[in-house]
């Protein structure tokens, strides 16, 4: 059986740091509402606010009617944390999730740290990073989009690491991602019905290798299912830099251009689209073009841009929870998924089958 806390114990938890700190006084929020804002279901706050009824946090008021608060029950609050945060990019500490979540922490008495070596700045270098952690005196790390072998090493490490997605399918670690599959199967079947047949994913390195991830399984299965044939050309090789990325889109320009192109990550759809207008190509008129990652600046785009987007709210919610679970010296190693949607847009139209060289 085990040892970990059942969701709803999770949930207990993370309502208990709010009411230690103040958040909420005489009255609890609805059960709906809390549901929403943690980002599980009804029944799960339901189970959550009636451990805390049992503990005598919380009053019953009758059916219907929402549970008091009794402030003259104390308890000890979470011991602050030293969290660091590799980030895949430098930049993605800007990404509108990593603010919130930096937030939240903070909010919940934690410190939080961006370090200024990112993921990419250490090549996803096990050694390279196994010194960093060495060197820091940090009481827990928080991984964005890391690689197989970084993830396998914290996972073995007695130091507590949570996974912002990246590929960690089997390892004993916390963390939380957005799960893509109905999204991309929808944004196929969308290119597909237009025509397109030849349809191109780029990925980082670590998506292909040393073997395909099962996003890009997916999206090369979703492919043969839709009546097209598949190869290395729908999921092109080429190093983690800008240049081989560049090479890699002229190397497609050359001879069999694609009529789509899905960039896995907002920063490769913006040098996608940056590469097609040098070539005087538009989207979607010469080809169309679908971001895997929903982007703020999107909403300043015209036409719009089609990508897949996800509610972050869970996403912070699952940061914080597992923060004030392990700030109590409790495991927490649970892993879950948040829905992702494809968003249609502008930038997805009828293939061009026109050689464009």
């Amino acid at each position: 059986m085990s040892s970990f806390h059942s969701l709803p114990k999770q949930v207990a938890e993370e309502l208990r740091g709010h009411l230690i700190r103040g958040r909420w006084v005489n009255l609890m929020p609805g059960r709906e509402k809390l549901a929403k804002e943690l980002g599980v279901c009804g029944k799960t706050v339901e189970m959550a606010m009636n451990i805390l009824e049992n503990e005598g946090i919380l009053i019953a008021n009758g059916h219907g009617k929402r549970r008091g608060i009794n402030v003259a029950k104390t308890y000890s609050s979470p011991s602050s944390l030293k969290l660091s945060v590799l980030l895949y990019e430098r930049a993605d500490a800007s990404l509108d999730y990593m603010v919130e979540i930096r937030h939240q922490l903070l909010k919940s008495g934690h410190t939080v740290d961006f370090h200024d070596k990112s993921l990419a700045d250490l090549q996803m270098s096990v050694p390279r990073i196994e010194s960093l952690v060495k060197k820091s005196n940090s009481d827990a790390w928080i991984i964005a989009s890391g690689a197989r072998e970084v993830l396998e090493w914290f996972s073995q490490q007695k130091i507590p690491a949570f996974a912002l997605s990246g590929r960690r399918t089997g390892l004993s670690i916390a963390g939380i991602a957005p799960d893509k599959k109905s999204a991309y199967s929808t944004a196929i079947k969308r290119l597909v019905s237009l025509g397109h047949k030849r349809i191109v994913l780029l990925m980082r390195s670590q998506h292909r290798y040393p073997n395909p991830s099962l996003i890009a399984k997916h999206f090369l299965s979703e492919l043969k299912s839709n009546n097209l044939s598949i190869g290395p050309y729908n999921l092109p090789n080429w190093d983690d830099n800008v240049e081989d990325f560049y090479n890699c889109l002229e190397s497609l320009y050359q001879s069999t251009p694609p009529t789509a192109l899905i960039a896995d990550e907002s920063y490769l759809f913006h040098s996608t689209r940056y590469y097609l207008a040098q070539r005087g190509l538009l989207t979607p008129k010469h080809v169309s073009l679908i971001c895997t990652d929903p982007d703020p600046n999107f909403r300043w785009c015209i036409p719009s841009i089609a990508h897949i987007n996800w509610n972050t709210t869970p996403v912070v919610n699952g940061v914080v929870r597992w923060a004030n679970a392990i700030s109590k010296g409790r495991p927490y190693q649970r892993f879950t998924y948040t829905k992702a949607i494809f968003v249609d847009g502008g930038t997805v139209g009828p293939a061009n089958t026109i050689l464009v060289a």
